[in-house]
């Protein structure tokens, strides 16, 4: 592989770029990207007037003839320059105007580009491991690992919102309990996936003097262990099954703030065996799902769904998540899977549709935990309903599906962690149903 700069005229758009079907010709592989997102390209377009191609990321081509390249990696790019230079190659499309807009406003002040650095190979098969880096996922870090709501916030901190609070907060902890691998666990959790939640908490100037929590001097009024067992039930809680909803008004932060009813007796975390008891809403405060960071299931048995079962969940038990995120993954599915079919021979059910074929596992979900909670309203089942309903939920059956099937997709230690801390009651529900 070697870089050298190709004139846009010389650079061909991939017919059979992965994007889209395959066409016959440029104008199509035009319409094609632009048909798959207008807007999109337009505002790759617009940046790329103003600011030129961005340096840490060349065009990935091939050779097609003595002086013209296939361009593997990059055809959104290309296709942005293409339509800067002549809009009219978007003739009949209703962006192509704005492409006029865009030329003859920014970039008449600047100098688009006419010659673009690429990485030359010699064939797709060359270029298809730099392209599955780019675009399948972190692949255990190989991959492009995007930045967090976390890092996002460290490199461009908007003072005063509530990321930037919840920040504060969670760099403070950090340094508490440097040394406490339990808790830490809980905090990369919140960091990753419930920032603004929190932020949204420790806004509120209630719930920062009941917490002892100074965000301008960066610092909790005390840090005895003790005194600082309610912001670690608080942090323990968004990880496990607290959201923006339980938490979008002044009453119900103040009513979840004084249900934890800051008492000093204990810092110990809430455990499985030992679950806060779930009050009802608006007076007291929701139920904690919780679990350690390693085992996934700790404490769970199921002991009514045949041997097989058990058995699994054993060496699953076993495991150390960050170790072997794949193979508890693809564990986790078999549990769920095989405890489904074990409950429905229990209660006699036909697995199969009026077609005679096997129902998928989302439907079989969906018919047992309405036998479990017939009143669609315990909170201990209420993201396993919500991965029934919602396909892109991280605990829908497509997640389960991708860990076994999906040979680009790479589990994380914390979501393995989330689906099997709220999977747990709806797998012990049905173990102690039958």
């Amino acid at each position: 592989m070697d870089n050298r700069l190709v004139r846009v005229d010389d650079l061909l758009l991939d017919v059979k770029n992965p994007r889209h079907p395959k066409v016959g010709n440029q104008r199509d592989a035009i319409k094609a990207l632009l048909a798959d997102g207008s807007e999109k390209i337009a505002a790759l377009a617009e940046d790329i007037a103003e600011h030129g191609l961005n340096p840490a990321d060349l065009l990935i081509v091939m050779p097609h003839d003595q002086y013209r390249y296939i361009v593997l990696e990059g055809n959104r790019r290309l296709t942005a320059l293409k339509l800067l230079h002549r809009p009219d190659l978007a003739k009949g499309h209703t962006s192509e105007s704005r492409f006029y807009w865009i030329k003859e406003s920014i970039g008449k002040h600047t100098n688009i580009a006419n010659e673009v650095p690429c990485a030359v190979v010699n064939s797709r098969q060359e270029a298809r491991h730099w392209m599955e880096l780019r675009h399948t996922g972190e692949r255990s870090g190989a991959g492009v690992v995007r930045w967090s709501a976390e890092a996002q916030q460290r490199f461009s901190p908007d003072r005063g919102t509530h990321a930037n609070k919840a920040m504060i907060v969670i760099d403070i902890l950090r340094s508490l309990y440097l040394d406490d691998i339990e808790f830490s666990e809980y905090l990369e959790m919140v960091s990753s996936q419930k920032l603004t939640t929190l932020g949204r908490l420790v806004s509120d100037p209630y719930v920062r003097s009941k917490l002892g929590i100074d965000l301008r001097e960066r610092k909790f009024t005390s840090s005895d262990q003790k005194s600082m067992s309610p912001i670690k039930t608080v942090v323990v809680d968004l990880a496990s099954n607290i959201s923006v909803s339980d938490l979008k008004t002044k009453e119900q932060r103040r009513i979840y703030i004084d249900s934890i009813g800051i008492d000093t007796s204990s810092s110990d975390l809430p455990s499985l065996d030992k679950p806060v008891v779930p009050p009802k809403k608006h007076t007291t405060r929701k139920k904690v799902i919780t679990t350690t960071t390693a085992p996934l299931f700790a404490g769970l048995k199921l002991d009514k769904l045949g041997a097989r079962v058990p058995a699994i969940l054993e060496e699953l038990q076993r495991l150390d998540t960050k170790q072997f995120p794949n193979a508890s993954s693809v564990l986790i599915r078999s549990i769920i899977e095989l405890s489904i079919d074990q409950f429905y021979k229990a209660k006699d059910w036909n697995d199969k549709d009026h077609k005679n074929n096997r129902l998928p596992l989302r439907k079989k979900i969906e018919r047992c935990v309405n036998e479990i909670d017939a009143s669609k309203k315990d909170p201990k089942y209420s993201f396993v309903r919500r991965g029934v309903q919602d396909k892109d939920s991280l605990f829908a059956t497509n997640t389960l599906n991708e860990y076994v099937h999906n040979q680009f997709y790479h589990p994380l230690p914390t979501e393995l962690q989330t689906i099997a801390i709220n999977y747990l009651y709806f797998l012990k529900a049905l173990n102690d149903c039958i």
